[in-house]
């Protein structure tokens, strides 16, 4: 049985999660302010919850792309290994 990894494949999707990562970003208006309302403070602390969330989910994901193609480089030596002791034999 044969594994076959198309590397050049695998790389360039964690390229385009990696340019898609780069323009994620909020859209939350910023604060709504000189307004008394409840309602605009609560909707205030939500924008900021949200951005702070997705800081996290960013860094989470680049930590995991990173992750992904470190072990993607490892299956790409572990393959050149083989390939070159059966060319011994």
């Amino acid at each position: 049985m044969e594994i076959k990894v198309e590397y050049s494949s695998v790389e360039s999707q964690i390229s385009n999660v990696k340019g898609s990562l780069q323009g994620l970003k909020a859209k939350s208006e910023g604060s709504i302010e000189g307004n008394v309302l409840d309602t605009a403070d609560k909707l205030n602390e939500l924008a900021s919850k949200l951005d702070t969330i997705l800081a996290s989910y960013k860094g989470v994901l680049e930590k995991n792309l990173e992750s992904t193609r470190q072990a993607v480089e490892s299956m790409r030596e572990a393959d050149a290994t083989i390939a070159g002791g059966m060319q011994r034999k």
